[in-house]
C-alpha cells in the first residue's frame, strides 16, 4: 500500500512538471547553464533528455502499479483457510481407515 501511495504521488508530480514540457526544458536548462556554465544549445539538448528521463520513469511506475500483486490481508486469511481445509479433506480421503473411503471394485 505504501508503495502504491509513493508511486501514485510521484507520478502526479512528474506529470506536474512536465505538463508544459516546453515550460520544463526552458527552467531547467537556465539551472544548467548557472550551474555548469554550459552553452544555451547544449543545457537544452541535456534538459530535453532529462525531460524524456522523467518520462520513461512515469511509465515504469504506471507499469510497475499495474502489474504488481496485491495482498489484500482478507483475501490472504481466506485462501489460507482454504488451503487448511483441502488439505484436511485430502488427508482424509488417503486415510485407509477412513469410512469415506469408497468401496474398490472386487476382481473377478
Amino acid at each position: 500500500m505504501t508503495n502504491d501511495l509513493l508511486y501514485l504521488l510521484l507520478r502526479a508530480s512528474i506529470n506536474a512538471s512536465l505538463s508544459d514540457r516546453d515550460a520544463f526544458i526552458d527552467k531547467v536548462s537556465k539551472i544548467i547553464e548557472q550551474q555548469t556554465h554550459k552553452d544555451p544549445e547544449a543545457a537544452r539538448r541535456l534538459s530535453d533528455h532529462i525531460a524524456g528521463a522523467m518520462e520513461g520513469l512515469n511509465s515504469t511506475l504506471l507499469l510497475r502499479q499495474l502489474f504488481t500483486p496485491r495482498r489484500d490481508k482478507k483475501l490472504t486469511q481466506t485462501l489460507d483457510q482454504l488451503t487448511t481445509a483441502v488439505e484436511k479433506l485430502n488427508a482424509l480421503l488417503e486415510d485407509p481407515s477412513s469410512p469415506t473411503q469408497p468401496a474398490k471394485p472386487k476382481e473377478q
